[in-house]
């Protein structure tokens, strides 16, 4: 049995109790008949045996529970492999099952009789059966077992704080995750990117289907070695496991009509599509967009290259003339268009029609695509006009420029102050990311009398355009008006505007005041200087922050004054702080000890990284997190960052501060990250 399926790790010689268990766990893979022996053995010991598994094993042990008992979701077809009870090795039972429509969803809520806690029999009844509260328990802990072991990175990734537009499969971040149907989803996910690797590179005609597997992936699934079976190909695990598919990434190489038969079985409600090219050929990809229409909830092209004429035929595909469609969510990541000329005067225009349509959109993303700034305010005018819930735009990295927000006004807001009408989406608006898109002074005036007809605006992000001091200050009017309203702006990021300290006095003067609801805000990277300390205490003081990134605005030893240390102790609601990048020195670490030292702060992470902090600056912060004063607080601090500091590295080596109570002191792993490098006009 390999070690890799056991989630218990042998750093120690092994027990004679885990030894039986891998003997037990050894004995179930060969033939399952031999459950009715072990059925009778301690709860505790039956879910350790369910965890030595390999998946397969599993997998037939999970549809046997599902024919025995009967329990199946209902409302939703999954499809479920019924394994024989006769002998033999996993992938004769796999090979000889008849696929039927059930859905196995085991209830993972614990009760008194199912508790595992205390060394009790398993119950069975009149028949010898076992009592289902058993696998319903250890089965489902069995498979998120196997699911973080094989995939330890991305059981750990979390969603990001600033964007929450991708709910329409939350996956493993739900509470009530089914395991098993993650598991075979990721495998195939695995298996598809295997064979889209060979279909680049081979010039063999041969089916996709027909594509080969590497070895090791089909060795995962079993720990006999054997490799001559259906499953070392694509079609042999698309037959077996599509039905499991949520959310799928495709390269455009596998999307063939073949790929679409192999995947007959699969209720998608997320599909990325890679690298489409003008020429490539679309009866495939269209005629699998047009198989998952009903259940399609978000669809997402990458790294593509489109034409106007390309466009249209997916739009057909997707949605013929005169009917709707449910998709939520669309994006264009790094996907450009040529020949935008036809876009919407071509007869039909289909992609039009898609576009009005599109009643149930709720997030746009149009990310580098090279659009012309008409064409992004004609789309942008469709969907405030006819989708229902629309509420994230993200258009980043466009360099839309002046000439976009002077249209956009003058398009969806009326020149007459006493016209309150607007389209129903501007109104729903709640995400407005224009990152990247060459926006100066001129265009952010133009773009302030649009945003006070967004009254449910909860994130503007600004950030990577060149605003300068004048339209920082352009848009302080707005942040003003909030004021006098109720304010649903909560996040707002201006890093990279090219902002001085004059402009970032206005703004924290502005967001000063108290009806302003900020809640997360960045400035980072603008060169402000260390005479924003005083605007920026003053702001502190006032408002009700829980993240403030003020990394890399040249803050410097004298910006941390007395004024912002007793600002930022009074302060009881930021969580998130970053001041990295701003060489601190000696002043900015004893101005960071005091606050933690103080114990009223609710930091829960604090990154300090890049500041020119010695071996006795990262000290006095290391004594703050242990004197008695921090210690009688809630001791809130989880994360302190402290690399790319001249004595993070010998910090480390000296093998301290690694752990200072609940916090994880993040230090330099070499000399050379930790050095600031210096440079002079001296050759």
């Amino acid at each position: 049995m390999d070690d890799a399926c056991c989630s218990e790790e042998m750093a120690t010689p092994p027990s004679l109790m885990h030894l039986c268990e891998h003997v037990l766990a050894s004995l179930l893979n060969r033939d399952l008949g031999f459950w009715k022996q072990v059925q009778g053995l301690p709860l505790d010991v039956i879910h350790r045996v369910l965890l030595c598994l390999p998946p397969l094993t599993l997998l037939s042990l999970s549809n046997q529970h599902v024919s025995i008992s009967g329990s199946h979701n209902e409302g939703e077809n999954w499809h479920s492999t019924e394994m024989p009870s006769a002998q033999g090795n996993e992938f004769e039972l796999l090979s000889s099952s008849s696929s039927q429509e059930r859905r196995w969803k085991a209830d993972s809520r614990r009760n008194d009789n199912g508790r595992c806690c205390k060394r009790k029999r398993a119950y069975t009844g009149p028949g010898g059966d076992l009592d289902s509260s058993t696998l319903d328990i250890g089965i489902p802990l069995a498979w998120k077992s196997l699911y973080r072991n094989r995939w330890p990175q991305r059981s750990r990734q979390s969603p990001s704080p600033e964007y929450d537009d991708s709910d329409c499969d939350k996956g493993e971040d739900n509470v009530d995750a089914d395991w098993q149907q993650l598991y075979w989803e990721a495998h195939l996910q695995e298996c598809l990117n295997a064979a889209a690797a060979q279909a680049s590179v081979s010039s063999c005609e041969c089916q996709i289907g027909d594509i080969m597997l590497p070895s090791d992936l089909v060795n995962k699934l079993s720990s006999s070695g054997r490799e001559d079976n259906e499953l070392s190909t694509l079609r042999g695990n698309c037959t077996h496991f599509a039905h499991y598919a949520r959310k799928l990434r495709l390269q455009n190489v596998l999307c063939t009509p073949e790929l679409v038969v192999l995947l007959k079985e699969a209720q998608l409600r997320s599909i990325s599509i890679y690298n489409v090219r003008i020429r490539s050929d679309l009866t495939g990809l269209c005629q699998l967009l047009a198989h998952n229409m009903p259940t399609l909830q978000r669809l997402e092209f990458y790294h593509s290259k489109f034409s106007g004429s390309t466009l249209n035929k997916i739009g057909r595909a997707m949605c013929p003339a005169n009917t709707e469609h449910h998709l939520q969510h669309f994006a264009l990541i790094s996907s450009r268009i040529f020949d935008q000329t036809d876009l919407f005067l071509v007869k039909p225009p289909d992609f039009l029609y898609f576009l009005c349509a599109a009643r149930c959109l709720r997030s746009l993303r149009l990310w580098d695509n090279s659009l012309e700034q008409e064409n992004v305010v004609f789309i942008m005018n469709i969907i405030f006009h006819f989708s229902k819930n629309f509420s994230f735009l993200h258009l980043v990295d466009n360099e839309l420029g002046e000439l976009f927000t002077r249209l956009l006004a003058n398009t969806l807001v009326s020149s007459d102050p006493s016209n309150l009408e607007a389209p129903p989406g501007l109104h729903r608006l709640t995400v407005l990311d224009l990152r990247s898109n060459m926006l100066d002074g001129e265009a952010v005036r133009s773009l302030a009398m649009c945003l006070k007809k967004m009254p449910k605006l909860e994130h503007l992000n600004l950030s990577d355009n060149p605003l300068e001091d004048s339209g920082i200050k352009g848009l302080v009017p707005y942040f003003k008006a909030l004021c006098n309203a109720t304010s649903s702006l909560t996040i707002l990021s201006l890093a990279t505007c090219r902002m001085t300290a004059s402009g970032a006095t206005a703004l924290l003067d502005a967001l000063s005041l108290s009806q302003i609801t900020i809640r997360r805000l960045s400035i980072a990277s603008n060169h402000l200087g260390s005479s924003v300390s005083t605007s920026l205490a003053k702001f502190l003081r006032k408002c009700a922050l829980e993240a403030l990134d003020i990394s890399d605005i040249g803050l410097g030893p004298t910006g941390c004054s007395i004024e912002l240390e007793e600002a930022m102790i009074s302060n009881k609601t930021i969580l998130q702080f970053d001041i990295s990048k701003n060489r601190i020195s000696a002043p900015g670490a004893a101005m960071l000890a005091s606050v933690i030292a103080a114990g009223h702060s609710a930091f829960t992470s604090i990154n300090a990284s890049a500041n020119l902090l010695s071996v006795d600056s990262i000290t006095s912060i290391a004594t703050a997190l242990q004197s008695q004063s921090y210690r009688q607080s809630a001791e809130t601090i989880t994360s302190l960052d402290l690399r790319e500091n001249p004595g993070s590295f010998l910090c480390k080596l000296a093998g301290i501060y690694d752990h200072i109570g609940r916090c994880t002191v993040l230090l330099s792993d070499s000399s050379n990250e930790a050095q600031p490098v210096f440079h002079d006009d001296d050759p």
